[in-house]
C-alpha cells in the first residue's frame, strides 16, 4: 500500500447509491464523493482535523489525486480538501 508524505491522506472512494427519506441518491452525479481515511502522511494535523483511519468523509469530485489499485479507486487529498465527517 501507498504511504503518503508530508500533509497529504490517501482515502479509498467508497460512493456509489445511499437511500435517504425514502429518495436514491446516486455520489456519481454530485460534486462530491464519500470515502474512507486509509493512511495518513507525516506531516497531517490529525487532531486539528478531527479525524482518524476508517473515518467516512466527504471530499470534493475533482481534488487531489485518483488512481485505481486492484480494481479500488483511491485519491491522495490534503486535509483541507474534506468537506464533511459523515457519523
Amino acid at each position: 500500500m501507498l504511504k503518503p508524505v508530508g500533509d497529504r491522506l490517501l482515502v479509498k472512494i467508497i460512493g456509489g447509491e445511499y437511500e435517504k427519506f425514502g429518495v436514491t441518491y446516486t455520489m456519481e452525479r454530485n460534486n462530491f464523493s464519500e470515502a474512507s481515511i486509509e493512511q495518513f502522511g507525516n506531516g497531517v494535523d490529525v487532531i486539528g482535523l478531527g479525524v482518524k483511519k476508517n473515518d467516512i468523509i466527504l471530499v470534493g469530485k475533482h481534488v487531489g489525486l485518483e488512481f485505481k489499485i486492484k480494481d479500488l479507486s483511491y485519491k491522495l487529498i490534503e486535509g483541507k480538501d474534506i468537506l464533511a465527517i459523515m457519523n
